[in-house]
């Protein structure tokens, strides 16, 4: 019968734990300034209303930032998009009290939150920075099941949000089909 040395087995054992290499937490969330530029139009972010996003990068410092949800999560879902995303944050509807201008500082996981859809505020589907229907981030479930039955919306999870939500929507035009200004044939 073949026996293995304790020597042997504690080197093999510090051996592969050596291979192992602890997860890099993700960066913390960037604080929002006038000068943050929205990734798609490169407007200024604070010059549009409603929640807004930030995606941080593995190996860059700044986030690349968005004038709403709707398009920071469109982003993550972008055969184009730069795999290495390292974290997703969103507006804190919860701790922030102006839909506006939310708190700067106001910052949710976006994996973490809680999600507002089909929600309606004046009689009309809720929208944000450019006009696109919004969904409304919340750090807190029960923040956002008031806000829903408010505005006759969902809560979900970010997975559980529809696709649809995040497709370009067509237009029919006098020139013909459109999407998102470039004319089908």
């Amino acid at each position: 019968m073949r026996t293995f040395s304790p020597f042997l087995v504690l080197f093999a054992f510090l051996a592969v734990s050596a291979c192992k290499k602890d997860p890099v937490p993700p960066p913390p969330p960037s604080v929002l300034t006038d000068t943050a530029s929205d990734h798609y139009s490169e407007m200024t972010i604070v010059a549009h209303f409603g929640p807004k996003g930030q995606i941080h990068l593995l190996g860059q410092k700044a986030p690349l930032w968005f004038s709403s949800v709707h398009k920071t999560i469109a982003y993550t879902l972008s055969p184009e998009k730069d795999k290495k995303v390292v974290a997703i944050y969103v507006s804190d509807m919860a701790k922030t009290s102006n839909w506006n201008t939310p708190d700067p500082h106001a910052w949710v996981d976006a994996h973490k939150a809680w999600y507002v859809i089909d929600g309606k505020m004046d009689g009309h589907k809720i929208v944000g920075g450019m006009g696109m229907p919004e969904v409304v981030p919340f750090s807190v479930k029960s923040i956002a099941e008031t806000f829903a039955k408010k505005h006759d919306g969902k809560v979900v999870r970010m997975d559980d949000i529809p696709r649809a939500y995040f497709t370009p929507p067509h237009m029919k035009m006098d020139k013909g089909d459109m999407t998102y200004g470039v004319t089908k044939p």
